[in-house]
C-alpha cells in the first residue's frame, strides 16, 4: 500500500468530507494525490466522464489526456446472496494514453470494478506506471466502507470489512470477510458513545445484555454470534450471515 493509501485509509474524514457523506446522492470521492488537479465528488445520480473535450463532467486539459478519457459510474444491483453485493462502481477506458488501477491497464474499451482505496492513474505514456509520471491519479474512496478507526488493530487485522448491509440509530451493518477463510459475516458495528449517551449505566447494561443473549445462542435456524471486538469507541459484533 502507498503512503498516500495508508494517510487516507487510517485518517479521520476531514470536516468537508463529512459534510459529502451527509448527502444522500454523494457515494464516494477520488481524492487528487497530484498538486494542481482538484478532487472529484461522486454522485449516484451522474456518471462522471474525465476528459480533455469541454463536454466532459471533470476537464484536464492536458495533451496526454483523451478527449474522453474515462468514466466512473455507480451501478445499483438486486441483492446477490452469493456476493451480498448490492452496487458496483464501474470504470471504463476510453484512452489511447491508458487508464490505470492498482498500476494495471483497463485497456481501451475495457471495464474494471472499482474497491475502497484503489489508485487510479491516468496516461503514462511512456514506459509502466512507476516508470513514467502520470498526467493525473486518485484515490478512490468509497463512503459506505470508511472505516470509523484505525485498521491496523482489532477486528481489522482479522476480518476485511466492506460495503453496508444495513443501519440504525446506534449501529450500522456491514459485509465482513474473513481474512484467513475467506468466509462472509455481518459485523454490526455499535458506536458505545451513541448507544451509552447521557445513561451511561443504563445504556452499558442494554449493550451487555444484547452480547450476553448472543453468546448463548446456538440454533440452526438462529443468527449466531461468531466473535466481539471492542475498542474504545465501538463494539463489534460478528455474526452469521
Amino acid at each position: 500500500m502507498s503512503e498516500i493509501q495508508e494517510t487516507l485509509v487510517n485518517n479521520p474524514v476531514s470536516e468537508s468530507d463529512s459534510e459529502d457523506e451527509r448527502d444522500e446522492d454523494i457515494y464516494g470521492k477520488l481524492v487528487s494525490s497530484m498538486e494542481g488537479i482538484d478532487s472529484i465528488t461522486l454522485k449516484k445520480s451522474e456518471t462522471l466522464t474525465i476528459g480533455r473535450h469541454p463536454s466532459c463532467s471533470f476537464v484536464l486539459s492536458k495533451n496526454t489526456i483523451s478527449g474522453k478519457h474515462c468514466t466512473i459510474e455507480r451501478i445499483d444491483l438486486e441483492q446477490d446472496s452469493s456476493t451480498y453485493e448490492s452496487y458496483k462502481i464501474i470504470i471504463k477506458d476510453f484512452s489511447t494514453n491508458g487508464t490505470y488501477v492498482n498500476n494495471q491497464r483497463i485497456g481501451k474499451n475495457n471495464q474494471s470494478e472499482l474497491f475502497h482505496s484503489d489508485r487510479i492513474t491516468l496516461s503514462a505514456p511512456k514506459g509502466t506506471v512507476n516508470q513514467a509520471k502520470p498526467t493525473a491519479e486518485f484515490i478512490f474512496r468509497d463512503w459506505s466502507v470508511i472505516p470509523p478507526e484505525n485498521t491496523k488493530t482489532g477486528i481489522y487485522t482479522q476480518y476485511d470489512i466492506r460495503h453496508l448491509l444495513g443501519e440504525g440509530q446506534f449501529a450500522e451493518v456491514k459485509l465482513g470477510i474473513n481474512k484467513k477463510t475467506g468466509d462472509h459475516y455481518a459485523i454490526k458495528i455499535i458506536d458505545k458513545k451513541k448507544f451509552l449517551g447521557p445513561k451511561l449505566s443504563t445504556g452499558r447494561n442494554k449493550l451487555m445484555d444484547e452480547v450476553k443473549i448472543l453468546t448463548r445462542i446456538r440454533h440452526k435456524n438462529l443468527v449466531c454470534l461468531e466473535g466481539i471486538y471492542e475498542s474504545e469507541n465501538y463494539l463489534y459484533l460478528v455474526l452469521e450471515l
